[in-house]
This record gives structure tokens, C-alpha cells and sequence, in this order.
């Protein structure tokens, strides 16, 4: 390797950090979107603390409100692969229980991601 190619590796390796911090770092959340295959969207704040029991196609699942964050608890459906999805608290981070028809999004001014597919 050339003097070139180590100045180079340098300055790519000493660009990383900020790269991580201006793509992958997002905003928090301020509210939160229930979804489901009943009715129009709820939109919540992620501020005070609460539990809710949002009716599905299976039955009930139940979100919790925490700190500025939010997460499924328990659902109806049979793997519990959103509960095991834990906290969401990122601009555009969703959380789904598809068998359920139930999701929801964490919204802010910067979202994560601009598209989700299921």
C-alpha cells in the first residue's frame, strides 16, 4: 500500500463517527399512531405514562406508554413477535402485530425511515 491509500483508510475511518450521527441517528418522537383495520388512525402523545387496550381482528392488545417511548405488552396472536419487538422511540420506528392488524408508528418532525414494508 501507498502513502495515498493509508491517508485514504485515515480519513474514511476518522469520517465514520460522523456519518453514524447525521444517517442513523434520528430525532425522538413526540406522539404515537395507533393503527388499525378499523377507523382512521389514533394519534397519541408519547407524554404522560399510560396503558391502552386497542381491539383487533384476534382480540385485544395492549400498549404501553413509557417515558417517551411506547411497546406492544401483550397481544392476541400466537408468536408474539411484537411484543418481543420491544421499545420504539425513534422517529418512523414501528412496531406491528400483523395477525391482529395493529400497529403503531412513532411520528416526529425527522422520520427514520420513509417507507415500511410488510
Amino acid at each position: 500500500m501507498t502513502r495515498a491509500d493509508w491517508v485514504l483508510l485515515l480519513a474514511l475511518l476518522a469520517g465514520l463517527p460522523w456519518l453514524y450521527v447525521h444517517f442513523w441517528n434520528s430525532a425522538p418522537g413526540q406522539q404515537l399512531a395507533i393503527l388499525t383495520a378499523e377507523g382512521p388512525p389514533r394519534i397519541l402523545p408519547l407524554y404522560p405514562n399510560r396503558e391502552l387496550r386497542i381491539a383487533g381482528a384476534l382480540g385485544d392488545s395492549l400498549i404501553r406508554i413509557e417515558q417517551g417511548r411506547a411497546r406492544f405488552i401483550a397481544s392476541a396472536c400466537s408468536n408474539k413477535v411484537c411484543v418481543q419487538r420491544g421499545w420504539i422511540d425513534a422517529s418512523g420506528e414501528t412496531s406491528a402485530c400483523l395477525p391482529n392488524r395493529v400497529s403503531i408508528q412513532v411520528l416526529g418532525r425527522d422520520a427514520r425511515y420513509d417507507a415500511v414494508n410488510f
